[in-house]
């Protein structure tokens, strides 16, 4: 174009970005948030540096991901924090993704995964269905769906979970067999499968 329009777009530029304000981020924690909350949002600092650190991390936990993963806990020998690293890591995955997310116990030892996440007293009194269910279960081809595999699981927060046998006299290890056939089936229904291993 000729000079004098490109002199009016040179004018332009300034004047627009003079007007036009950013909006700042939203604090939603700590004395920034209560600030915020308390002027009605009137006085807006923003989010503090571990705020945006930690909505990084929720945005990082929360990533589409394709096809299955299975995160596995195992370790040559037993107190090293196996089923509270597989209860923690599986309520915060299941807490901040979209998606649904399980654990399986398949500790052959009484596994107490069912303890951490919903209570001794529970447990005992509902006595859920355990992995050897459920491995009885798909030997009688009885899983078919997701309303068939929900007989078999227990929720904790927005955590799914298959419980680990508790009674000593009943529960043996899993064979490779069988540990791929729950695999394969519950890969089925949940992108993202923990499994908490014995000794």
């Amino acid at each position: 174009g000729s000079p004098a329009a490109a002199g009016a777009r040179a004018v332009e530029a300034p004047i627009g970005r003079s007007f036009v304000k950013e909006a700042k981020d939203v604090p939603a924690e700590g004395f920034r948030g209560v600030v915020y909350k308390a002027t009605g949002g009137l006085l807006n600092t923003g989010p503090s540096r571990r705020e945006i650190h930690r909505r990084e991390l929720h945005g990082r936990v929360a990533k589409p991901i394709s096809g299955t993963r299975n995160i596995v806990y195992m370790c040559l020998k037993g107190g090293i924090s196996k089923t509270s690293t597989t209860s923690g890591v599986g309520l915060t995955l299941a807490e901040y993704r979209p998606d649904s997310v399980l654990a399986i116990d398949t500790n052959p030892d009484a596994g107490d995964l069912a303890d951490r996440l919903l209570g001794h007293d529970q447990v005992e009194s509902t006595s859920p269905r355990t992995i050897t269910d459920l491995v009885s279960a798909l030997d009688a081809n009885q899983i078919d769906n997701l309303t068939d595999l929900n007989r078999y699981t227990q929720t904790s927060g927005r955590l799914h979970f298959i419980a680990g046998e508790q009674d000593p006299d009943v529960s043996e290890s899993l064979t490779a067999d069988q540990y791929h056939a729950v695999r394969d089936t519950v890969d089925r229904f949940y992108p993202i499968t923990l499994t908490d291993c014995g000794t």
